[in-house]
């Protein structure tokens, strides 16, 4: 359980960073990143030569006591940790993040970098769902408008130019 600690990306973390450079983009890009030394590097090995944007609402979940344990030690998510951050805190937290970076004055797909309670937050936040499997790192996921609100997907939007 990583969380508010500052961890490093593995080689195999830093080989999927570098992976996303690749991508294939629907339109420039402005780059938002969690402050998180993991995320920062995200952004900057797959989204080489981009401005980046830190974001200090887009940091990862505080865990509390449970920082640096196995994730098998994990309490449920609505459950507040001893010593960190409650899920609906970090649900608002993620809002303020998202919604700074959506009224942000640059033209270009807001692309926000961050870690898996950051997504799951996120999820939550355009009506999903927090729960289920975890997201890939590296991989871009996006979230769309739909007549029913917003909704997840995989694959880049056909945008209008």
């Amino acid at each position: 359980i990583a969380g508010a600690l500052e961890t490093q990306l593995t080689a195999r973390g830093l080989a999927q960073a570098r992976k996303l450079a690749g991508f294939d983009w629907p339109s420039a890009l402005v780059i938002f990143s969690s402050p998180q030394d993991r995320a920062l590097e995200t952004a900057l090995q797959g989204l080489p030569g981009l401005a980046i944007t830190p974001l200090a609402e887009l940091r990862e979940r505080n865990w509390g006591r449970l920082e640096g344990r196995n994730l098998s030690e994990m309490t449920p998510r609505d459950e507040t940790p001893d010593l960190g951050e409650a899920w609906e805190d970090m649900i608002l937290r993620v809002h303020q993040g998202v919604t700074r970076a959506l009224l942000d004055p640059r033209k270009g797909l807001p692309v926000l970098v961050g870690h898996s309670g950051t997504i799951r937050a996120t999820r939550r936040l355009t009506g999903g769902t927090e729960h289920g499997e975890r997201a890939g790192n590296a991989v871009p996921l996006f979230f769309v408008p739909s007549p029913d609100g917003w909704r997840q997907q995989e694959t880049a939007p056909r945008l209008g130019v």
